[in-house]
């Protein structure tokens, strides 16, 4: 076990093996109060940190998140609360991941994951995943939204936006820039706003690789 001692290790964290927490890494930390408390409520979460597990430089964890064995929560990142991230995963530098999102084994995150979402194995969110928003007249506690469904295999890539209650299925590829509002099928590309295209379809190298090593 690796804590260094400019490090933040709040109560009620459990450790399930060896880990290593870096330089000024917050782990444990309540959430903010609510609009109109400046008074944190005592947090009574427990935080799960697995085996091996890695927190960077600055990152935070915060109360009720559950980091799998193996994972690797590089530089600057965000995890809030009540957050549960599968085993042997990737908290890319900078990324960032809302509160109760869940995210399966063996992916790779190092975008922005709203709350809630929902991400599967063996994913790669490099993108956006955000809610739609359709409610701005609700005060911000208040406000629920459905968020984004990511299943096996799937890759959201650099620049690109998933926006609301849409899911993308399993081993679909949403493209640099593509702005996606709605469903995307297994074995799809989908590029620019919301076109998608078959694998099987698509004469480019991407296409091939996607449907000669992964199988949804």
């Amino acid at each position: 076990m690796s804590v260094d001692p400019t490090a933040k290790i709040y109560e009620r964290v459990r450790f399930l093996g060896e880990a290593v927490i870096s330089e000024f890494a917050i782990v444990g930390k309540p959430s903010r109060p609510s609009l109109g408390n400046l008074k944190t409520e005592p947090e009574e979460l427990e935080t799960i940190i697995g085996d091996k597990v890695y927190v960077g430089p600055y990152s935070m964890i915060e109360a009720g998140a559950t980091i799998g064995a193996g994972t690797l929560i590089e530089d600057r990142t965000t995890v809030e609360e009540k957050v549960t991230i599968g085993t042997g995963c990737i908290v890319g530098r900078g990324g960032r991941i809302e509160a109760s999102a869940i995210i399966d084994n063996s992916s790779v995150i190092r975008g922005f994951v709203a709350e809630r979402s929902k991400i599967g194995k063996d994913c790669r969110v490099f993108g956006m995943l955000l809610h739609a928003y359709r409610q701005p007249g609700v005060p911000w506690d208040e406000q629920v939204e459905q968020a984004p469904v990511v299943d096996n295999f799937a890759v959201i890539a650099f620049g690109s936006l998933v926006i609301g209650n849409v899911r993308i299925g399993a081993n679909a590829y949403v493209a640099s820039g593509a702005i996606v509002t709605k469903n995307v099928p297994k074995n799809h590309i989908a590029t620019g706003t919301n076109n998608f295209t078959p694998i099987a379809k698509w004469s480019g190298r991407l296409g091939f690789n996607l449907a000669k090593t992964k199988k949804a």
